[in-house]
């Protein structure tokens, strides 16, 4: 790791860098490595916290630089205010949840983006982003109505209709799979500086998932496959987890139970 890179790099001289985006820990990274100085580093949840560059001496005519990290444009960060970066940047453990979403449905992310299932059987859709940030389960039909509509109300962040005119319109990127079984995950969709959803299920299946322009949108191999099994929500046809109100339920019954609706 880095502290022991930096311990195997003491009496060489020569210069060594290390690079990361905004809020990637690298303070962290360098507090660790300066644990027992004196003064230390100061770290933040959010970004912003280096503004300058920032000499700490190691000694023996060594010192080590501190800079702001780099900015990624692809992140939704880069486009949020501090209110909004406070409720969209994990500052505790997140809570996910799983709803069983049907064709025609979609799962809200705040008014920030929102994941739709466009074609296939029901998915179980487990959704990683911060504790402050509102999840709601609706129809896709009426989404962007809905989006319009309860921003600032239902679906945070962000807080007020004009910073949702603010971000613009949401652009759709469509993303593909199939899952051969309902006992762990097949993909994950990232939405760059806001969280991803992990998809459980079977057969042939297309989301379109929604987000601000130049807000990437990936799919990878999924991080936490098995956590449909503990997190699911029951959802007929409306369903909210309101920021904090937003709890990871450990349900009676099978899976299988839950995945029929039956008891």
């Amino acid at each position: 790791g880095a502290l022991g890179g930096a311990r195997d790099l003491r009496g060489q001289r020569e210069r060594r860098q290390v690079s990361g985006a905004e809020r990637k820990r690298e303070r962290q990274r360098m507090q660790d490595i300066l644990r027992g100085i004196e003064g230390g580093v100061t770290t933040s949840e959010l970004p912003g916290t280096t503004l300058g560059f920032t000499e700490l001496s190691l000694g023996n005519g060594f010192s080590l630089y501190d800079t702001p990290g780099l900015i990624v444009p692809s992140q939704l960060t880069n486009r949020l205010l501090m209110a909004e970066l406070s409720a969209v940047l994990p500052q505790k453990p997140v809570e996910h949840v799983t709803y069983r979403v049907p064709e025609g449905s979609c799962v809200h992310l705040g008014g920030l983006a929102r994941v739709e299932l466009t074609e296939g059987k029901p998915l179980f859709l487990t959704v990683f982003v911060g504790n402050k940030v509102s999840v709601h389960v609706g129809k896709s039909a009426t989404a962007e109505d809905f989006r319009q509509r309860q921003t600032g109300n239902m679906l945070t962040p962000p807080f007020t209709p004009d910073r949702l005119e603010a971000l613009g319109p949401l652009e759709a990127t469509e993303i593909s799979g199939f899952g051969d079984t309902f006992e762990k995950a097949v993909l994950d969709v990232v939405v760059a500086g806001l969280g991803w959803v992990s998809v459980t299920g079977k057969g042939k299946f297309t989301l379109t998932v929604r987000a601000p322009e130049s807000v990437s949108v990936v799919r990878r191999a999924p991080l936490m496959p098995f956590e449909a099994l503990s997190s699911t929500e029951k959802y007929t046809g409306g369903g909210d987890k309101r920021g904090t109100s937003r709890r990871t339920k450990k349900l009676k019954g099978s899976f299988n139970q839950r995945r029929f609706g039956t008891k």
